[in-house]
C-alpha cells in the first residue's frame, strides 16, 4: 500500500508568488493608465482641432438647427449708401456671415425667404445644402414692390417638438428704412419657441425722390382715322415723392415722358417739379407729343425722374390706346330716315345726336370719332355688343332677361354700360334686374320723384383725384348751373360708386361705379333723357358730357389695370399669360383661370400686355414701382423694436444680431477673436499627455528592464 507523502511548504517559494501577484498588479494598473492616457490623449487632440469650428456657431446654440434667412428684397434694398453699396448687398453679406457659423455636418438646416412682396419661399422647407443656399443668395435682386415681411414670418413653423433639435431661429436681414417699416404685424405670428433676430436699422443720413405714378388722364385717344393728333391731345399726371435727409428744403425734380414706341424710346413732354420746403409729394400735369407716332395702336410710355439714392423708383409706365374710332351702341328705338322734330325726339335720338353731333356728313367724310348704332332694345339678344366699346341704355324697362345676360357678359369684358332713367311713368321694375347682371351694389327707389323746384339746378361735388369729367372740370360749374332736373329716380350707392352730378340738395343726378377688378364701368344717369323730365338735352352741357362719358369710360375697365408691385393682378376674360412688353428677357406670368387672376404676384415695374391663348393681346396691364417703399428716411431702433416686437408672441424672443445671443459684438465674441482661447490649452494639455504617454510605456515595456534580468526601480525579475 502506497503511501501519501505530506507537502513540505518551501519558504523561499512563498515570498517568490508574493513577488509575482505584486508586480502583476502593479503592471495591470500601469497598462490601464497607460490606455486612459492613450484614450485622453485622442479626445485632447479631436477637441483641440475641433475647437475653431464648434465655436464659430456663436449664440446659435450647440445642438442641430433649423435657421430661417429672412432677407429684404423690397424696392427699398435697392437704396444705395455714400459708400456705392446697396442694401441688399450688405444683407447678403451679413447673411453670409451668419451662414459661415453654421455646419451641416452638425445637422444645421437653412431656409431662405425674400421679403419682396409677396413673400416668396426661394427654398423651404430647410435643406443641410449650405452651398446652395450661399448660391441663391448671391442671386438676389432687389424687386419694385414693397417689403411683404408679415408673409415671411408666416413660412416659419412653430418649435420643433423632438429634442434632437433645438428651437427654430428667424434671421431678418433689413435695412429698415421709413419704407420698409409700417406693414401691420399679426400678434405672435411666431409660435412658442422660436427666436427672432434682426439686423440694426441703417441711420445713414440719404434722400430720395420716387416716381410714384404715371396717370394718363384720359386712357384713350381718338384720332378720327387721320395722323393729326398734335401736342396736347393726350395728358399725363406725373405724382412724385421725397422723403430722408433735405426735404425740409426747396428743390427741383425734372420730369421726362418717353415713347416706348416700335423698341425705340423719344421723349414726347417733360416738366419741372418745384418743391416748397418740407413738402414731400408733389404732381405735374404734362402735355404729350403724340405727333409721327403712326398708326393706330397701344403706346407704352415711360416717365423718368432724375437720379438719384435709389434708381428703381425713378421710373413709372403706362399705355396710351390711339384709335381710329370708337364704336358705341345704343339700347333704344330704332329709327329708319331723317329724324323727326325735337318735340318727337326719343331718349336714343338726343343721344345719337350729341355723339354724332353732324350727323352723316362726318361719316362720310371719314373723320367721325365716335361711330353710334342704334339697336332695337326690345329685340336685344345676347352676342350683339361684339365689337362695341360702350353700350348706352336709354330705355332700361324694355330690355328682356337675355338682354341684361348680355349687358352682364359685355361688362364683365370690359365694356363701359351707360343706363339712364326710364321715361316710363310709374314703378321703375328694371332695377333689381340690372344690379344683378352687372354686379353692382346699388339700391334703388321703387318709383321716381319730383324735384323740389328750389333745388332743381345741376351741381358738380367736389371729387377727390381725377374721374370721368376731368376734362370738363375747368368749365363745368358753368354749364351744369343753366340745366334744370325736374324728376330722378333715387339710388344709394354707398361704397359701391361715387356722385358726379346732383341737384342742389344734393339728389344724386350721374353716379358711377368703382373701378372694380375684373370689369368695365358702370354709369347711371337717374333722369330719364326726356324733356319732360329734364331740360338736359336741349342745353350746352349734353354733348361734351355724352362725349367724355364715352371717351374716358372706355379705357378704365379691365381690358387696362394698373396695380402697384407686389400683387397679383386681374386680367380680362380669356387671357392665359401676362407678359412684359418693354423687357429684354420677355417675362411671363401665367393665369389662374379660376380666379382670373395671375399665379403669382408680380414684382418688376413695367408695361405689360395680357394675351390669350393665340398669342393676341386683349389688355394691358401696368405695373408701377411702390414708390412709398423707397422712403429713405432714417427710423430709430425703440420704433422697429416695438414694431418687431407685436410678431413675437408668448414664449418666443427677439433679439438685435449685435446682441451677444447672436454671437457677435460680446465680449466672449471679442475674446474668440483677440485671444488663443480654449484650442491652445487644448493643444498644451495634449503635449503634456503626450510626454506623460511616453514615459508610462517606457515603464512597462522591456526597454526598461536592465541586462543582468533586474530592473531598473531595483525590483525582482519575473
Amino acid at each position: 500500500m502506497r503511501r501519501r507523502r505530506k507537502p513540505v511548504r518551501w519558504a523561499a517559494m512563498r515570498f517568490l508568488l508574493e513577488a509575482y501577484k505584486q508586480r502583476q498588479r502593479r503592471v495591470r494598473l500601469e497598462q490601464l493608465l497607460l490606455l486612459a492616457a492613450r484614450c485622453l490623449l485622442i479626445v485632447l487632440i479631436a477637441l483641440a482641432i475641433g475647437r475653431p469650428m464648434l465655436g464659430r456657431s456663436g449664440g446659435l446654440g450647440s445642438g442641430a438647427r433649423d435657421v430661417y434667412l429672412l432677407v429684404d428684397t423690397s424696392l427699398g434694398s435697392a437704396i444705395v449708401g455714400e459708400g456705392g453699396e446697396s442694401a441688399l448687398s450688405v444683407s447678403v453679406e451679413r447673411a453670409l456671415d451668419l451662414l459661415d457659423r453654421l455646419e451641416s455636418t452638425r445637422g444645421d438646416r437653412v431656409a431662405l425667404i425674400t421679403l419682396g412682396g409677396v413673400a416668396d419661399a426661394v427654398v423651404l422647407p430647410p435643406t443641410r445644402d449650405l452651398a446652395l443656399i450661399e448660391r441663391r443668395l448671391l442671386g438676389l435682386q432687389p424687386t419694385d414692390s414693397p417689403m411683404d415681411l408679415l408673409g415671411g414670418l408666416a413660412f416659419v413653423p412653430a418649435a420643433a417638438a423632438d429634442g434632437e433639435r433645438e428651437s427654430p431661429m428667424v434671421a431678418v436681414f433689413s435695412a429698415f428704412r421709413e419704407g420698409s417699416v409700417g406693414q401691420a404685424l399679426t400678434l405672435g405670428v411666431l409660435q412658442s419657441g422660436v427666436t427672432l433676430f434682426a439686423e440694426p436699422p441703417s441711420d445713414e443720413p440719404l434722400g430720395n425722390v420716387g416716381l410714384l405714378g404715371l396717370d394718363l388722364l384720359r386712357p384713350v385717344v381718338v384720332s378720327g382715322g387721320g395722323d393729326n393728333l398734335a401736342i396736347g391731345a393726350a395728358q399725363v399726371r406725373a405724382r412724385l415723392v421725397r422723403s430722408g435727409v433735405g426735404f425740409d428744403e426747396g428743390a427741383v425734380s425734372s420730369v421726362r415722358v418717353f415713347a416706348v414706341h416700335e423698341g425705340t424710346p423719344r421723349e414726347i413732354g417733360s416738366a419741372e417739379v418745384r418743391w416748397a420746403p418740407g413738402q414731400t409729394e408733389a404732381q405735374s400735369t404734362i402735355d404729350i407729343d403724340l405727333a409721327g407716332l403712326g398708326a393706330a395702336g397701344r403706346v407704352v410710355l415711360r416717365g423718368e425722374i432724375d437720379r438719384d439714392a435709389n434708381e428703381r423708383d425713378n421710373t413709372a409706365w403706362a399705355v396710351l390706346d390711339v384709335r381710329e374710332q370708337l364704336r358705341v351702341a345704343v339700347l333704344g328705338t330704332r329709327r329708319f330716315g331723317a329724324l323727326p322734330r325735337i318735340m318727337e325726339f326719343v331718349p336714343s335720338d338726343w343721344v345719337r345726336l350729341a355723339l354724332e353731333p353732324v350727323g352723316g356728313l362726318s361719316r362720310r367724310s371719314g373723320g367721325a370719332q365716335i361711330e353710334v348704332e342704334v339697336l332695337d332694345v326690345s329685340r336685344f339678344e345676347k352676342g350683339e355688343l361684339v365689337g362695341f366699346d360702350a353700350v348706352i341704355v336709354t330705355e332700361p324697362d324694355r330690355v328682356r332677361p337675355d338682354g341684361w345676360a348680355g349687358l352682364g357678359e359685355f361688362h364683365a369684358r370690359g365694356g363701359a354700360v351707360v343706363l339712364t332713367a326710364s321715361a316710363t311713368p310709374g314703378v321703375q321694375l328694371w332695377t333689381e334686374t340690372a344690379t344683378s347682371a352687372l354686379d353692382v351694389a346699388w339700391t334703388f327707389d321703387r318709383e321716381p320723384s319730383a324735384v323740389d323746384s328750389q333745388f332743381r339746378g345741376l351741381t358738380a361735388p367736389p371729387v377727390e383725384g381725377d374721374d370721368l369729367l376731368w376734362y370738363l372740370r375747368g368749365e363745368l360749374a358753368g354749364l351744369a348751373e343753366t340745366v334744370l332736373i325736374e324728376r330722378t329716380l333715387g339710388v344709394d350707392v354707398g361704397e359701391g360708386g361715387g356722385v358726379l352730378l346732383a341737384t342742389t340738395d344734393s339728389t344724386p343726378v350721374l353716379v358711377v361705379s368703382n373701378a372694380e377688378a375684373g370689369a368695365g364701368l358702370v354709369v347711371l344717369l337717374t333722369t330719364a333723357i326726356d324733356l319732360q323730365w329734364t331740360d338736359l338735352p336741349a342745353r350746352p352741357l349734353m354733348v361734351p358730357l355724352l362725349q367724355e362719358i364715352v371717351r374716358s369710360g372706355v379705357g378704365r375697365g379691365p381690358m387696362r389695370q394698373t396695380v402697384t408691385a407686389g400683387a397679383r393682378v386681374a386680367v380680362p376674360m380669356g387671357a392665359v399669360e401676362v407678359v412684359d412688353r418693354a423687357g429684354a428677357e420677355q417675362r411671363a406670368v401665367p393665369v389662374d383661370p379660376s380666379t382670373g387672376l395671375t399665379r403669382t404676384a408680380i414684382r418688376l415695374g413695367g408695361a405689360y400686355a395680357a394675351r390669350d391663348a393665340g398669342g393676341v393681346e386683349i389688355g394691358a396691364v401696368t405695373i408701377q414701382p411702390a414708390a412709398d417703399a423707397g422712403r429713405a428716411g432714417a427710423v430709430n431702433r425703440d420704433r422697429i423694436e416695438a414694431w418687431l416686437g407685436a410678431a413675437v408672441g408668448g414664449g418666443a424672443r427677439f433679439a438685435w444680431s449685435d446682441a451677444a445671443a447672436f454671437g457677435e459684438g460680446s465680449e466672449e465674441g471679442e475674446r474668440t477673436q483677440d485671444d488663443p482661447g480654449p484650442g491652445l490649452m487644448l493643444f498644451v494639455g495634449a503635449l503634456v499627455l503626450a510626454c506623460f504617454e511616453v514615459w508610462l510605456a517606457r515603464r512597462v515595456s522591456h526597454a526598461a528592464r536592465t541586462v543582468g534580468g533586474v530592473g531598473a526601480s531595483g525590483g525582482v525579475p519575473a
